[in-house]
């Protein structure tokens, strides 16, 4: 056998001095095949390990995954000594495997640091490994002297220490560890996740970080071996696109080695069971119960996969551990992202007296008939003249589109499932079509180039496109996958396969953009587009609607598989009751996206009036919050300045980062828990449910979440700086007593909009008014009514304005 050389994430132990092959063959005819036994000399560096040895191992301490691959042909060189190194250490196959598994996760925490340099810092001290390892598997505490100041040793001593759980006990093929992220978060560079689990199989790996124990986010298949750093990054995303439900940001992803012989298909299952390990079965005070998934990039039809094991394997969740599954909410057969994102950029067009569900307007949009947010978003209003639509490998393109015939064929292909190529070319006008985006040249057709403004008579798909983006059209919808705005010399190192196609915000000449998908613009282009008068919220903004739409099915599926155990209901009328109320919750959910964008106009000019007041949020989020503080730092310094006034998309994080202090402040149950569970659950639902409600394990949550969009919708995001003044408790009450004089009713998103079209300007002057006459109220009642608790509080100030009571 030669002498092994360079290693990979399977062959820990690139260094080893020699070794010796014996074939050792069976007299008993039950297994033909040969098996090898391997002798090697390697280098240990600590003083007792200081010699070249040769070590004796019992056959019972190599891990029987050793041998089981020794005698098949993809054995990788190099997987072996590491065995052989763990098992004369006494390790014994628990050490062996947790160890290989935290040499792993040591390259996913340092994806830029060679694995051989960190294999070498970790095994150049045997003894020490052993002891970590040993004292990991007992429970025991770590020994807390190194005998280095490797930063490498330092840091695989510490994500030791932090480790709450493994499954080491189930001899699964996959290895699943849970460790606490924050307590070791300072070795790390950037905003790091409170709790991760890390699942390690020979075939792939996988992580989920948690940014709180009550978390959730998307589970997705990566192409990236640093799988980490990617999922990481969406963490941090999916923490202010949760602003408005009540688990904070969550995000999961697999990496499938290359030469794996399975697929998403194969290992999905292995990770979701593994990953079931690390969480506590059933709800318990304290405890670490809640873990809900959703559907992502390449995971997108396997909600019922991974809600059959949840039930199988009895965890509470049951069926709400990923939504959208056979007995769930579907977002695509709702449309519920698309027009939730339609809700949110309604208000962009109030000004020009553009109703968007029914008036004609131009659109460019990014995606294809087939997919869930464009298809729907491409049918909600049958007066759109859609000139251009970019998927991922097609171009289509209608010069002069007939609103009536292209709805129709639109919505043919969307009911099919069918891309762009489908389309029937005789409901195109003339000169446009479908063009493919492996074509080396595309010509032009008199009608396209007119569209285009240019002369030229053919150009390159990535040209072509580009072109199109550029169209002065009402609206930019962004419908699919791929980023294809970026700011001023920006480069953007992910989605390649749009490198060439991507333009610059400036470039842009749509009077508003729509982002219905994520990530279609980066941060700076947004800015960049809002700086040249475009009118753009922030792709969590826009598309909020769908990760709301989920968190109801997981909350009303907890009540309601309450009330089955209880006796309250048969298991038969679960799903009619869940079909009834739907029509309720996507009228409030609408309603959320409508005010999420009305409260960032209320603010566009409340900047102007008083630039100080939007300052205070800023420094108070950016010292408060970590990950609005990354979020923030990195963008141009003019862009957070008050006094220059802030555009939609920064006023959009302040809003949404808000939300998330505010919900971190309101941590009691209160005197209002009844009326805002009707603001969250509809009213029957309330009344039919109330013990199962009462006894939610999120009821707490649900309370924070509730009063915290209300509150920031209502009044703005400059609300949280009476922290400053009043403490945490002191917030809290105010949030409380504020809520009582908005009142509590929930709201008719068309209504909203309508009377925003119809007063314009009045509206955000009449709101202005009301807010601030609120605030100066609840101020002076404060102050007035020292030393109450805020139960008392809230009985004084209703007698005192004279509230009628609450049902």
């Amino acid at each position: 056998m030669d002498q092994i050389g360079q290693s990979n994430l399977h062959d820990p132990l690139p260094i080893h001095r020699d070794e010796h092959t014996l074939t050792i063959r069976s007299k008993v005819p039950i297994d033909p095949q040969e098996r090898y036994l391997l002798q090697a000399h390697l280098p240990l560096q600590e003083e007792s390990y200081s010699d070249y040895t040769d070590y004796t191992i019992p056959l019972s301490d190599v891990p029987t995954s050793l041998f089981s691959s020794l005698h098949k042909p993809s054995l990788t060189p190099g997987n072996w000594p590491f065995h052989l190194l763990a098992a004369s250490l006494g390790t014994g196959p628990d050490g062996t495997r947790l160890l290989e598994g935290m040499m792993a996760y040591l390259t996913q925490l340092l994806p830029t640091t060679p694995k051989d340099r960190i294999i070498q810092a970790i095994l150049a001290h045997p003894g020490t490994t052993k002891a970590l390892i040993d004292a990991t598997l007992q429970s025991q505490p770590l020994p807390s002297q190194l005998p280095t100041q490797d930063p490498i040793f330092t840091l695989f001593h510490a994500a030791l220490q932090s480790i709450r759980k493994t499954n080491l006990h189930t001899r699964k093929e996959t290895l699943a560890i849970k460790l606490e992220t924050a307590s070791f978060q300072e070795l790390l560079e950037g905003f790091q996740p409170q709790i991760e689990g890390f699942v390690y199989h020979p075939d792939f790996i996988g992580v989920h970080l948690r940014t709180s124990k009550i978390a959730r986010g998307g589970i997705r298949y990566s192409d990236r071996e640093d799988l980490r750093q990617e999922i990481r990054s969406l963490m941090i995303t999916q923490e202010a696109k949760n602003a408005i439900i009540v688990p904070t940001g969550a995000k999961g992803g697999l990496f499938i080695r290359p030469g794996a012989k399975g697929g998403i298909g194969t290992y999905y299952p292995l990770y979701i069971d593994a990953l079931l390990d690390l969480i506590d079965p059933q709800p318990k005070e304290g405890g670490d119960f809640y873990f809900v998934v959703a559907a992502d990039k390449g995971t997108a039809d396997l909600s019922d996969v991974a809600n059959q094991i949840a039930m199988e394997r009895n965890f509470w969740l049951k069926d709400a551990f990923a939504s959208g599954g056979s007995h769930g909410y579907s977002h695509k057969k709702l449309g519920v992202t698309a027009k939730g994102a339609w809700y949110s950029t309604a208000p962009h067009f109030s000004s020009r007296g553009i109703d968007i569900f029914t008036d004609p307007i131009s659109v460019v949009a990014t995606g294809s008939m087939r997919g869930d947010v464009f298809g729907n978003g491409m049918l909600i209003n049958p007066n759109i003249r859609l000139l251009a639509a970019i998927s991922s490998k097609e171009i289509f393109i209608d010069p002069d589109p007939d609103p009536a015939l292209a709805y129709q064929e639109r919505k043919r292909l969307f009911e099919a499932g069918l891309g762009w190529k489908y389309y029937d070319p005789t409901r195109i006008s003339p000169g446009g079509g479908v063009f493919s985006r492996s074509a080396t040249s595309i010509p032009l057709s008199p009608q396209i180039r007119r569209l285009l403004q240019i002369q030229e008579e053919s150009l390159d798909p990535d040209s072509l496109i580009r072109a199109l983006l550029k169209l002065p059209v009402d609206l930019l919808y962004i419908g699919g996958v791929g980023t294809y705005v970026k700011g001023s010399g920006e480069v953007v190192r992910e989605d390649g396969a749009n490198a060439k196609a991507r333009v610059e915000a400036q470039e842009l000449q749509a009077f508003a953009v729509c982002e219905g998908g994520n990530l279609g613009f980066t941060q700076l282009a947004r800015l960049e587009y809002a700086a040249k008068g475009g009118r753009i919220n922030l792709d969590h903004i826009d598309n909020a609607a769908g990760v709301h739409t989920s968190d109801y099915e997981v909350n009303l599926k907890i009540v309601l598989h309450k009330a089955i155990e209880e006796g309250v209901i048969p298991h038969e009328q679960r799903n009619p009751i869940l079909t009834a109320i739907l029509p309720t919750l996507l009228q409030r959910i609408f309603a959320e996206n409508v005010a999420q964008s009305l409260a960032i106009s209320l603010d566009e000019r409340g900047v102007q009036e008083d630039p100080d007041r939007y300052a205070q949020t800023i420094a108070l989020l950016q010292r408060e919050l970590p990950q609005f503080h990354i979020l923030t730092r990195s963008l141009p310094t003019h862009y957070l300045d008050a006094t220059r006034g802030l555009s939609r998309p920064i006023l959009g994080l302040l809003l949404s980062y808000a939300k998330i202090f505010l919900k971190r402040q309101i941590t009691h149950p209160n005197p209002l828990e009844k009326e805002l569970f009707r603001l969250y659950f509809p009213s029957s639902f309330v009344d039919q449910f109330q013990h199962q409600i009462a006894t939610h394990p999120l009821r707490k949550e649900i309370l924070a979440t509730t009063l915290a969009n209300r509150i920031i919708d209502e009044m703005g995001a400059t609300f949280i700086n009476r922290y400053e003044e009043l403490g945490a408790l002191g917030l809290q009450q105010e949030a409380i007593l504020t809520a009582l004089l908005l009142g509590l009713e929930a709201y008719d998103p068309q209504d909203l909009l309508a009377r925003e079209r119809k007063e314009g300007e009045k509206f955000y002057r009449r709101r202005a008014r009301r807010n601030a006459s609120i605030q100066k109220m609840v101020a002076s009642w404060m102050e007035e009514l020292p030393g109450q608790g805020w139960e008392e509080k809230i009985k004084r100030i209703k007698e005192a304005v004279a509230l009628p009571a609450f049902s």
